[in-house]
């Protein structure tokens, strides 16, 4: 299958950035080396993805360890950037 890297959606980046900065989180737009199922529903749908940290940078690996309060910063940032999304122009519900 094509491992080619996908541009996430604009409004997703943009509203998760927002959701961070808001939250006192602090952030940086990056690009994954990994292929994620967000790339993929990215063809189809607006998505987008958020990252929180892991100890020594280590993912997708048995030694990958977050923070619980890392974990909880990054519900909180994901739960603003869908409320945003949501009552965006144009989100449908509104």
């Amino acid at each position: 299958h094509d491992q080619s890297p996908f541009v996430l959606h604009y409004r997703v980046r943009e509203q998760l950035a927002r959701a961070a900065a808001e939250a006192g989180a602090s952030y940086r737009v990056m690009a994954s080396g990994a292929g994620h199922d967000a790339g993929y529903v990215s063809a189809v749908a607006p998505a987008g993805m958020l990252f929180v940290p892991s100890r020594d940078g280590i993912s997708h690996s048995r030694d990958e360890w977050s923070d619980v309060e890392d974990i909880a910063l990054g519900a909180v940032v994901l739960a603003r950037a869908l409320r945003h999304l949501d009552r965006a122009p144009g989100a449908s519900g509104t």
